[in-house]
């Protein structure tokens, strides 16, 4: 599964201590470089320490100081983190063209919301007859 965002691409896992670790992998969300800036940047500029944050999130300071340098690939924390700091969360993405259909939705999306209600139309009739040509075979 590709971890990816329009922050780009996650960061290089690390080892985490136990009480770091997510007891549950499913939930753990990527960590990706700008993501892991912005969350050392907005953290700062908010005069959070990274033992307040930790605190807030009932993370430890290692763990906030891992995922800030981008020494883990994903962590159970990114979310509360995001929510904490008003941050969006890095999102999964089953393949590149996954990632990209979604960014290219969120700029058409942004750019012209009336366009991209009529490409999402357009697209949901192309699968309507693909379907409809997959039954009649």
């Amino acid at each position: 599964m590709l971890i990816a965002h329009s922050y780009g691409a996650p960061c290089l896992p690390s080892r985490m201590t136990k009480h770091e670790q997510s007891p549950e992998p499913d939930v753990e969300d990527p960590v990706t470089p700008q993501w892991a800036a912005d969350v050392r940047r907005t953290r700062e500029e908010r005069g959070v320490t990274q033992m307040a944050l930790a605190d807030a999130v009932d993370a430890s300071q290692n763990a906030i100081a891992k995922i800030e340098a981008c020494q883990v690939a994903q962590s159970r924390f990114v979310k509360p983190i995001s929510v904490y700091l008003g941050l969006p969360v890095p999102q999964r993405y089953a393949d590149e063209d996954d990632r990209r259909w979604a960014e290219m939705g969120r700029k058409l999306r942004a750019q012209s919301p009336a366009t991209y209600d009529a490409a999402c139309a357009f697209v949901l009739s192309m699968l309507g007859d693909a379907e409809k040509k997959t039954r009649e075979h």
